[in-house]
């Protein structure tokens, strides 16, 4: 039940997001600083030649959001819905049909399980997979 909650309202907050602006709200840009300050829980997973990933939340509690951080700034941002239900295929289908209502103009791939949107300073890709009995979906949010 936490779970579901947790999720709805992450997925509420992206959707009101999402409809206040001509494009999607991200943390794309945004210092490590200002991160730990909006995101508490926010903690250090590894590093590699990309940056460091930074992740909030659990994915064993089914959704969890990554981070990465290059020259102290998020570079990339990715939320993961992982269930062995149907709550994730709903989730991503759900994030679909706001986004592609909102930014018609910028889907540059419909794939039934894989969807991209382009903007000029950033990237959205959302996908669907199932994998040994889970459910995983997600959105990436890139420069």
């Amino acid at each position: 039940m936490k779970k579901i909650l947790m999720t709805l309202m992450l997925l509420t907050v992206i959707v009101i997001t999402a409809y206040a602006q001509d494009k999607p709200g991200t943390n794309l840009g945004k210092s490590l600083y200002t991160m730990k300050q909006e995101f508490p829980e926010l903690r250090y997973i590894g590093s590699d030649e990309s940056g460091d990933r930074y992740q909030d939340g659990y994915t064993e509690d089914g959704i969890s959001v990554f981070f990465l951080i290059s020259s102290n700034s998020v570079v990339e941002e990715c939320m993961i819905c992982d269930s062995n239900d149907g709550f994730s295929k709903m989730w991503f289908d759900e994030l679909w049909k706001s986004f592609s209502s909102k930014w018609p103009y910028s889907v540059k791939v419909n794939k039934p399980y894989s969807k991209m949107f382009d903007f000029r300073s950033f990237r959205i890709l959302m996908s669907f997979s199932q994998e040994n009995g889970t459910n995983r979906a997600l959105i990436l949010y890139s420069r």
